[in-house]
């Protein structure tokens, strides 16, 4: 994601209506790498809380720090990205294991076969 694309996506993100997921992963992982963009977001997000347009992570409204909460934002998606990439692999794992498990087979019924 460039500087364009992060500030087009800006309140979407703000306000958590972007759809795809991997776009929020980029998203956070352009403000972690681009200062520019985080001090932006900084600002727009502190706005909107400030003016009561958004509450915090969990509902949370008691809070002034509003850095530290886009900073539990991003926490959040980390955790949502390990789960997909964990997910993932189990998924492939399991692929895996199915496909050996139809080889062996096949190879057992071809033995048998032949025998």
């Amino acid at each position: 994601m460039d500087c364009r694309e992060f500030s087009s996506c800006m309140k979407e993100f703000i306000f958590d209506k972007i759809e795809d997921s991997n776009i929020s992963f980029e998203f956070v992982e352009h403000a972690r790498t681009c200062k520019k963009c985080y001090e932006e977001l900084e600002v727009v997000y502190s706005m909107h809380r400030a003016l009561g347009d958004i509450t915090g992570p969990d509902g949370k409204d008691d809070t002034s720090d509003y850095v530290l909460e886009l900073n539990e934002m991003f926490d959040y998606y980390d955790g949502l990205k390990s789960e997909k990439i964990k997910n993932k692999r189990i998924r492939i794992s399991v692929i895996i294991v199915f496909i050996f498990i139809v080889v062996i087979s096949v190879l057992c019924f071809i033995i048998e076969t032949f025998s």
